[in-house]
């Protein structure tokens, strides 16, 4: 695979950066001086594996079938999302990189609903296993969907995988109503995690090429003109909260465990112009 460099921050398109750490695959991540977004830099370029779904390790060597997940995802992954969707007044409603519409399975069928997936597999699963979603596969660009088309838009673990990811969130404001609410999922290299583990934290690795903290994600929301309005890190109510991850805590020679604040939710509103 090709190593590929940023000369400017995504985020701020400022040029000078700190080197801050390797991490456990033995990537390069920098921290831009001007607004202290974390980068991947140089990233690889790469290449999308249709595997990963029914074969794939997680940062602890698990061998997982991810298709078999649909409980653990929604009890242990998406924190709040679905009761927050079901709770808002029926609409148009859009999952970029839904893969096999778990989080789309569980909101209310008075929302009309939307994934965007690039996985074969994924696509397939859900045509099979939910006909109520309108699935497309394919990647977002501006001729995707209509303007001001959707209410809501989830992107769980979505703009930490982009190399632009300020380019991609105006592209999703164009797409959403006025007062839209959009909905980001983010590893938080702001966590307690995060600094403690600092190159061993689990949420890094070759395919996260922009790493947010709370303050970066704010931010990019209010650079392209968003308001937070409401914020979660889902830990307690999990499975991952136990003695054993928390005894994990103590080996930072290791790869971090699971723990509160490395995820974190960020419901925000499009404001009018």
């Amino acid at each position: 695979m090709k190593k590929l460099y940023r000369k400017n921050c995504p985020l701020c398109k400022g040029s000078d950066f700190k080197f801050t750490f390797y991490d456990w695959q033995n990537n390069q991540f920098v921290e831009c001086v001007n607004c202290s977004l974390i980068i991947q830099n140089p990233y690889l370029e790469m290449e999308y594996k249709e595997d990963y779904w029914q074969q794939s390790l997680d940062p602890d060597g698990k061998k997982r079938n991810m298709l078999l997940e649909r409980s653990p995802k929604l009890k242990n992954w998406y924190g709040r999302i679905p009761s927050f969707i079901n709770r808002q007044s029926s609409g148009r409603l859009l999952d970029v990189g839904c893969g096999p519409g778990f989080l789309l399975s569980a909101i209310s069928n008075k929302h009309e609903k939307y994934g965007l997936e690039i996985s074969d597999v994924c696509v397939e699963y859900i045509k099979d296993n939910y006909q109520e979603i309108n699935i497309c596969k394919d990647l977002l660009d501006k001729n995707t969907f209509p303007r001001e088309y959707f209410d809501i838009v989830v992107l769980y673990h979505v703009i930490e995988h982009l190399v632009d990811p300020l380019e991609f969130m105006q592209m999703i404001k164009t797409i959403m109503k006025k007062n839209g609410i959009v909905i980001i999922g983010l590893p938080n290299v702001s966590s307690f995690c995060a600094k403690r583990f600092k190159g061993n934290f689990r949420l890094l690795g070759k395919e996260h090429l922009t790493m947010f903290s709370e303050k970066t994600v704010q931010l990019l929301l209010n650079k392209i003109g968003y308001r937070v309005i409401k914020k979660e890190t889902p830990f307690f109510t999990t499975d991952y909260f136990t003695i054993k991850n928390l005894i994990r805590l103590f080996d930072k020679g290791k790869i971090s465990p699971p723990f509160y604040g490395n995820i974190m939710t960020t419901y925000a509103r499009k404001m009018e112009a």
